[in-house]
């Protein structure tokens, strides 16, 4: 009997312990290391939530502002007024911008008196038949997602082609009078943050998805005022959009800090002197590199692989330079003795409009969680090129 009642009682441990050993070292499991490779896997299997459609495209009927794409602005301006605020990037185009915070954002692009695009980030702004904030599961009903799409362009067809990835975290969606709308999820919360309207040129000139037959589209370039000036316009777009998209999640806006964009100034003049320096420069690493972002967080480097293939091409080996690396941005800031515990950094190679790069990095967790960190105070933000180092502090770490 009490050899029974042994018996019993190691077996009922031995039960327990196979049911609560999982739980207790659950961390076990985990990568100790994951790369942003094996990050970007784990969340397009993890958010892939939205049905794909066959490939055959379905067209939404034209509602909203989907129906001032592609017109004068003459109606837009009778139906909401004039703009708070005007930005010039070239004589021909300008951004209005409609509101001020993230409760009523909202910005036009007009290029020739006519609207190519339209983008809202303001919560409380109507984007029918979808609302902001509007989770993944809530959109199956409103509208079918497409994989691939077909977009007339002068005298050809071209084919936008979605991964999973983008699927799920920057859907596309057409209407039928020729206009398209970019949807922007965010990558934790897997809600609407942002929709872009665009005109089918706009669109394919974005550089945002992978097209068919041809890499890219590319606009003629348009005689732009002074480089700094569009550099400047640059910045504070981005600042908006990052700020718009803290004070959604209830936290403080950065600040633009004169001091951290010289401090990335300092780095690209280092990086230049490096390379300088260096006469047997390793032929591999540029082509490697110059598809790359760097993302600093805590002790930590990251290179996150990019999709500027078609800039890398278009380069010559005379035009074409070393980008910043993750050991001569650690070696910059060994020397300078910035604390990664209150510094991050962000460095890619990035598309002129910034509401293409800075909008997808809400759809990315790495970067997401750099650009969201509640410790951060201010911003810096410099271009070289179209090379962007962004720099975040807690507002005390870094000085001149």
């Amino acid at each position: 009997m009490k050899t029974f009642r042994k018996t019993l009682v190691l077996f009922v441990v031995f039960l327990m312990g196979t049911y609560f050993f999982p739980l207790f070292f659950e961390w076990d499991t985990k990568e100790p290391i994951l790369l942003p490779e094996e990050i970007s896997d784990s969340e397009e299997s993890e958010s892939s939530t939205l049905p794909q459609s066959p490939t055959d495209q379905s067209l939404i009927p034209s509602v909203g502002f989907a129906n001032y794409v592609g017109l004068a602005v003459d109606d837009f301006l009778v139906e909401y007024g004039d703009p708070v605020k005007v930005e010039m990037l070239s004589d021909t185009s300008e951004i209005w911008i409609y509101g001020t915070d993230s409760t009523d954002y909202l910005q036009v692009m007009v290029e020739n008196y006519v609207v190519t695009e339209i983008l809202v980030l303001g919560r409380s702004v109507e984007i029918p038949p979808f609302e902001m904030g509007m989770e993944q599961e809530e959109m199956y009903p409103l509208a079918s997602f497409h994989p691939k799409f077909v977009v007339p362009f002068e005298n050809q067809t071209i084919q936008i082609n979605l991964d999973e990835n983008e699927l799920n975290n920057r859907p596309l969606i057409a209407f039928d009078n020729q206009t398209y709308a970019v949807i922007t999820m965010d990558s934790q919360t897997h809600e609407i943050v942002s929709i872009q309207y665009m005109t089918n040129e706009k669109l394919l000139s974005t550089g945002l998805y992978d097209l068919t037959p041809f890499s890219s589209v590319v606009q003629e370039p348009v005689k732009q005022f002074n480089p700094a000036a569009l550099e400047k316009v640059r910045t504070q777009q981005t600042i908006r959009y990052i700020n718009v998209m803290r004070e959604k999640m209830g936290l403080i806006p950065l600040e633009e800090s004169l001091v951290l964009e010289a401090v990335g100034n300092e780095l690209f003049e280092f990086h230049a002197s490096l390379q300088e320096q260096n006469t047997q420069p390793e032929p591999a690493s540029q082509e490697e590199a110059s598809e790359d972002a760097v993302i600093i967080s805590d002790d930590a480097v990251e290179i996150v692989g990019g999709d500027d293939d078609s800039n890398q091409e278009s380069e010559t080996e005379e035009e074409a330079s070393e980008p910043l690396n993750e050991t001569t941005i650690q070696t910059f800031l060994e020397e300078e003795a910035i604390d990664l515990d209150k510094v991050r950094l962000l460095y890619q190679v990035a598309p002129a409009d910034p509401s293409v790069y800075a909008l997808q990095w809400f759809t990315l967790v790495e970067y997401r969680d750099i650009l969201m960190d509640e410790s951060m105070s201010r911003i810096g933000i410099t271009y070289q090129g179209d090379e962007l180092l962004l720099i975040l502090d807690d507002g005390f770490e870094i000085s001149l």
